[in-house]
This record gives structure tokens, C-alpha cells and sequence, in this order.
């Protein structure tokens, strides 16, 4: 599992191509700092503490079960490869 480290609030700016946005953030400093995310990595500021863990969690396991049916699927077809 991978983690990331907290980093908002940010304020989305504007489509960065497909999936991604540019997100904009003040740091301490008062200076805006600019980076591009995925959509995916996103959460809602307005959850509360308590269930952002639980949130970024439930947005992980889907993708999960995506990658494990794609290996799956490539197993699968090596196999059949293999016995032609």
C-alpha cells in the first residue's frame, strides 16, 4: 500500500489534462504553491479527521481489485499462449 502525505487545503484551479488538475495551496509562508493531481488522490477537506483515513482506504481497495483482475486476465492469456 502506498501513502501520501496530507497536503490541502487546496483550492482546484483547473483541468490539467485528462484526469488531473491543477490545485493551488498557500503554505505557511503566505506563498501559493501550484502542482498537478490525479483526480483520484483527492479527498473532501469537509470530512471530518476522523474518517479521512477511512476514506482514502475505501478509494484504494477498488482500484485494487482492478489490478489483481487485470493480472488475472494476463495470467490467463500466457497460459493460453503457452498451450497453442
Amino acid at each position: 500500500m502506498f501513502v501520501h502525505q496530507w497536503m490541502g487545503p487546496m483550492r482546484i484551479v483547473e483541468p490539467a489534462g485528462y484526469k488531473n488538475l491543477v490545485l493551488e495551496r498557500e503554505d505557511q509562508n503566505a506563498k501559493p504553491e501550484t502542482i498537478i493531481a490525479h483526480y483520484f488522490f483527492l479527498v473532501s477537506y469537509h470530512y471530518p479527521t476522523s474518517l479521512l483515513e477511512q476514506a482514502a482506504a475505501d478509494k484504494i481497495k477498488p482500484r485494487q481489485r482492478v489490478v489483481a483482475r487485470r493480472q488475472e486476465r494476463l495470467l490467463e492469456h500466457r497460459r493460453q499462449l503457452v498451450t497453442q
